[in-house]
This record gives structure tokens, sequence and C-alpha cells, in this order.
């Protein structure tokens, strides 16, 4: 499989994996950092621009839709942000293993084609909400006093 770290070529400068079909970000300071002025609108920048290095790199798009992009990576922060804040309370309802599993996929966001990524019907259907997972992840910085880190 090809890769290739894209942080170098991008207004953004956390870690980025661009893969054939797959991009993955790496959930740090500098991520919460990008999105903080305008999560939604830096959200889309950031897929724009990782759109631009696949198809320099791969002489095609991702097949991914921005909206699925933005709702996936914006899923998977606030997500973040509750597995930290509670871990007892969710290691008991959801059990260690679970739980785990869960943190683990935040730390390093996958956002792939359907091939790739097996969610990606789930992103899809609910890429309309784009909008309403930037707010909710906003007032959870907003709230929250430091970012989330892993």
């Amino acid at each position: 499989m090809e890769s290739l770290n894209t942080a170098t070529n991008f207004s953004y400068t956390g870690k980025v994996v661009v893969n054939i079909g797959l991009f993955q970000i790496e959930n740090c300071a500098a991520l919460h950092e990008y999105l903080e002025t305008n999560p939604d609108r830096q959200a889309q920048k950031l897929f724009e621009e990782l759109q631009k290095e696949h198809k320099r790199s791969f002489a095609r798009n991702a097949n991914l839709r921005k909206n699925s992009f933005v709702t996936e990576l914006f899923g998977h922060l606030i997500a973040a942000h509750y597995l930290l804040k509670f871990p007892k309370s969710l290691k008991a309802l959801l059990t260690k293993s679970f739980y785990k599993r869960a943190t683990r996929s935040c730390e390093e966001v996958d956002c792939g084609e359907k091939e790739k990524d097996p969610n990606r019907w789930f992103w899809d259907l609910f890429a309309f909400m784009h909008l309403i997972l930037a707010r909710w992840y906003r007032l959870l910085q907003a709230r929250s006093k430091q970012a989330i880190k892993f």
C-alpha cells in the first residue's frame, strides 16, 4: 500500500498520512488548534487539501464526500472527549475491551472509501449532521480547559 506523510504540504501542521482511498489524521493538539477558529470550515479545508494531495499522488480523488469526512472527523473527536472525560463509567458501560478499542480508534481518525472503511455507510448516512457536530465540538472545546489529549 502506498502512503505519503503530507503534513508539510498543508496549512494543517499535524501528522497526516494519505494512502490510496484513505486519510489518517492524528488526534493531537495541532488538530484541535487548527479547528479552533471555525471547526466546520477548517475541517472542510483539511478535506480539500487531503483530496488535492490524494489526486496529486494517486491520479484520482478519494471516493469520499466532504460532509461525510467532516461528520466522521467530529464524531471521533467528540467520542474521544467523552471517552477520556468519563473513563470509569464508560469502561463499565462498554466493557473494558470495547472501551480500549474505541479509544484507539479516536487516537487516529481513519477516513476511507467504503472498501477501506467498513463504517463509511454510517458517516455517509449522517453527513447532513456535520454542522451540528462541528458546533457540538466547538462547545466542548470552549468548556474544556485544555484540548483533548491522548
